[in-house]
């Protein structure tokens, strides 16, 4: 006769993943930026806004400003930005996930499927924070950020993480057949 076997219900094994998923969430976000979370932040707030910085600069002395961009030009390239690095993030969030063979996965409750969730959230999470805190600083800047139409810039900014992700799934399934 077999030892009986520990029986868990539905919910309780949603809130046992959930439970590691935040814990591997956290660990994504601490790795990236060699343990510090506000590190990794700050990081991706720089990044944004180097490049924001550059071509707002190279538009100007360009004179690219003056063509018929209606609204502000500042969040135009914020969102095009913003949703370039959210789709690259994604990819490489995904390929490079510890998905299969890393240390990490030789542990009991780790699975594959939450180290690519981990990975993918945690560059979401920096994205979303990196996007809330380059506003606020428009806002106090300028004094005002008006969005015409805030619910329908959510769409394309979860469109391209979900495309990235989606894209670094197929990247990954083709990786045992050109590992490099």
């Amino acid at each position: 006769m077999s030892a009986p076997r520990n029986r868990t219900s539905i919910l309780v094994g949603a809130f046992n993943f959930i439970d590691l998923l935040f814990y591997c969430i956290v660990r994504e976000v601490r790795s990236d930026s060699g343990g510090h979370p506000v590190l990794g932040i700050v990081m991706a707030v720089a990044k944004t806004l180097s490049m924001i910085m550059v071509f707002y600069i190279a538009f100007d002395i360009a004179g690219i400003r003056a063509s018929p961009i209606r609204g502000d030009s500042m969040l135009y390239l914020l969102s095009g930005f913003l949703l370039f690095f959210l789709h690259n993030s994604g990819v490489s969030k995904v390929v490079g996930s510890n998905s299969f063979v890393g240390p990490l996965q030789q542990h009991a409750p780790m699975k594959p499927i939450l180290a690519i969730a981990a990975a993918t959230l945690a560059t979401l999470y920096l994205h979303i924070l990196a996007v809330l805190i380059v506003l606020l600083g428009l806002y106090l800047f300028r004094g005002s950020v008006k969005i015409h139409d805030p619910a329908g810039l959510l769409l394309p900014f979860f469109l391209a993480w979900a495309s990235g992700v989606v894209i670094g799934l197929v990247l990954m399934s083709m990786k045992p057949f050109a590992p490099k």
